[in-house]
């Protein structure tokens, strides 16, 4: 999808987020228009989405930061 679709120019308070919901693994991923999408391979970047295929905004992904897994030394 090249940017041609995208209906807000450069507003970046026009975006639509994707955020990763499964792990790296299973590449799901929601969208700040309500919908959700799987690749098979990678994510929006390293598949050239540049805008949301479903409200054609430009496209910003959001990976979440995994929280430290706390240490279990019986302290």
């Amino acid at each position: 999808m090249t940017c041609d679709a995208c209906t807000c120019g450069d507003d970046p308070a026009k975006t639509c987020a994707w955020t990763l919901e499964c792990d790296l693994d299973d590449d799901c991923w929601a969208t700040s228009c309500g919908e959700m999408y799987q690749f098979s391979e990678g994510g929006p970047r390293v598949n050239k989405f540049k805008c949301c295929p479903f409200c054609t905004l430009p496209l910003v992904e959001v990976v979440p930061v995994p929280e430290p897994e706390e240490d279990d030394d019986g302290d």
